[in-house]
């Protein structure tokens, strides 16, 4: 039988292997986008997310399927027949290649920020602090490169701060609403908030009631000479 060739045999586990881990990797992305919606969508993001996914999935095993056939050689490169289906695999490696090495520069080269070590660590254990203290939901930390700046940013699932509380956040020792069981002086966002402007950056709140916090820390950006 064609199925029991091995060649097929190993085709077929490592498309196996592959589906598996690609599914994976779309569930943990389908959880994390979808975890910082509010509350009430985060169920039908979750249920189209899954569903676009599918089908995803579905249409490039069809295409997959389909490429496998375009075997008829189209010329000779080196004494070598090439295909279309040799052109199209030899397309996507350098398209993969080019990403990989595009996405790795981007990670590493271009989120360096000008500060003090010291500094920059007490306003990030004071923001993480703070979320992990008001949620017992997802907690993310993200760093991004922006017009010269280093962005900084803590993002909870809490109960969120109503537009009057956000007016006096960084007002020293005030706790606004907070539950009187959750430890704190109401020190550490003023304090955050005057470490990272001795840094010459800035602090931003975005928060919504039942929808989480976002605090984010804008620094400058080091750029090699």
């Amino acid at each position: 039988m064609a199925l029991l060739d091995p060649q097929n045999l190993a085709a077929l586990v490592t498309l196996t292997v592959l589906e598996i881990v690609l599914g994976i990797d779309n569930l943990v992305f389908i959880a994390v986008s979808a975890a910082r919606l509010p509350k009430a969508r985060q169920a039908a993001a979750r249920r189209v997310g899954l569903a676009l996914a599918l089908f995803t999935r579905l249409a490039l095993l069809a295409a997959i399927a389909w490429m496998a056939q375009l075997t008829v050689p189209i010329f000779e490169l080196l004494g070598q027949s090439v295909s279309w289906r040799d052109l199209v695999l030899f397309a996507g490696g350098l398209f993969l290649l080019y990403k990989g090495t595009f996405e790795i520069h981007e990670s590493v080269e271009d989120v360096t920020a000008l500060g003090d070590r010291d500094a920059i660590k007490q306003i990030l254990l004071v923001l993480l602090d703070n979320a992990l203290k008001h949620t017992s939901g997802p907690v993310s930390l993200n760093a991004a490169a922006a017009d010269g700046h280093v962005e900084l940013s803590v993002q909870d699932s809490g109960p969120g701060i109503s537009p009057e509380q956000l007016e006096h956040i960084y007002d020293r020792f005030n706790r606004g609403e907070a539950d009187p069981s959750i430890p704190g002086f109401g020190l550490g966002l003023p304090i955050a908030k005057a470490l990272a402007e001795a840094q010459g950056g800035s602090i931003q709140i975005e928060s919504e009631v039942g929808s989480g916090s976002k605090v984010t820390i804008s620094l400058l950006k080091f750029t090699p000479e």
